[in-house]
């Protein structure tokens, strides 16, 4: 019952839609010298795992 209520909802989502978005822009999600950054398309969200680190930065004490 409740994949079909999905298919219903998705179908009238895609009939109703005033514009196909067929690109996306891309931008910097994240900033700082101690990470690899890299223009992503991902939006909203992130993936932390994709984002590696280019040295530990010392634990304050």
């Amino acid at each position: 019952r409740r994949d079909q209520l999905y298919r219903e909802f998705q179908q009238i989502v895609y009939d109703e839609q005033p514009v196909i978005f067929l690109m996306a822009p891309q931008g910097r999600i994240l900033v700082h010298k101690r990470f690899d950054s890299f223009t992503s398309v991902v939006n909203p969200g992130y993936f932390p795992e994709l984002y590696p680190l280019q040295y530990e930065a010392p634990m304050p004490e």
